[in-house]
């Protein structure tokens, strides 16, 4: 899962260099939150999928607004 040859760093910094609001996604590993303490308790078994999406992934913002041409040039951006 881990073999692209781009980072999230180097990624996330490309558009936000670029003007595009990235957020930390709200996803990933939820028993690493520690509000997991206050839920009973369970075991987990292996967690590799959520601890993968923890580290790589982000949430590019978006508005109430028309953003048809920030999210067409979005695309260019990756076909580059």
């Amino acid at each position: 899962m881990d073999d692209s040859k781009y980072s999230r760093d180097s990624i996330v910094g490309k558009l936000s260099n670029l003007g595009y609001a990235i957020r930390p996604i709200v996803a990933g590993n939820f028993v690493k939150n520690p509000v997991i303490k206050y839920f009973p308790s369970y075991e987990y078994d292996d967690l590799s999928c959520s601890d993968f999406v923890d580290r790589n992934g982000f949430f590019i913002g978006n508005q109430h607004y028309n953003i048809k041409e920030e999210i067409m040039r979005f695309g260019d951006i990756f076909k580059e």
